[in-house]
């Protein structure tokens, strides 16, 4: 063991030259198994767990975890892939008085070699163990095109939403015979919209059917 002990601050200092290394390295069979490090070349300090390097705070004082290539704040890197091994999870979890694992999860998900979806899924099977099988999409960002999907994670238009949906209030701009205000998936021709103040129109094939006036007519 090692103390040290000063009335004043105490600090343990490694002095070396501007384009080398400083640190702790903690090692088994291997002599770098574990460590914390500067490099002082380029400033920056990483964090060496089982013999790779898995933090890094760089010059800017921005955090990346599992990539030496920051950007950000704080980056949070899956690796290289095509498959949810490579997928960035942020999971956030209680335990309940009754044991069971409380939890939601916010997931970079593996799409195409493109583009990548943003999930927001919350378990909903009660339990004390872990599975991403527990887990349900509540939301999902669709990387290719920005649509939002909720109850779906497949989302074909800027809002998809697969089941009922409730609202206590609504507001919807002016709109025509041609693109309704409500309308149905694919056609922008059929359904309600607003003609003018105080009045609302049906239309079906971009053409004007019918018409409820101010006064009910």
């Amino acid at each position: 063991s090692l103390v040290l002990e000063n009335n004043s601050n105490t600090y343990i200092q490694f002095l070396t030259p501007a384009t080398n290394e400083s640190g702790l390295l903690f090692g088994d069979t291997d002599n770098d198994r574990g460590g914390l490090t500067y490099n002082h070349a380029s400033d920056f300090m990483a964090f060496r767990i089982a013999a790779a390097e898995r933090m890094r705070i760089d010059s800017s004082g921005n955090v990346g975890i599992g990539t030496s290539s920051v950007i950000g704040n704080l980056n949070l890197h899956g690796g290289t892939g095509d498959t949810a091994s490579q997928d960035v999870v942020q999971t956030f979890t209680r335990i309940s008085s009754t044991g069971n694992r409380l939890a939601a999860k916010i997931r970079l998900d593996h799409s195409t070699t493109a583009h990548a979806d943003l999930k927001f899924q919350v378990k909903t099977t009660a339990s004390s163990a872990e599975s991403d099988s527990y887990y349900t999409d509540a939301l999902t960002i669709q990387g290719s095109s920005g649509n939002v999907g909720i109850g779906t994670s497949s989302p074909t238009v800027p809002l998809d939403v697969t089941g009922a949906v409730q609202a206590s209030g609504r507001y919807l701009t002016a709109s025509g015979a041609e693109t309704t205000g409500y309308q149905f998936s694919g056609d922008g021709g059929t359904g309600m919209f607003q003609p003018s103040v105080n009045n609302i129109g049906f239309s079906t094939a971009s053409t004007e059917r019918m018409r409820i006036d101010s006064i009910g007519n």
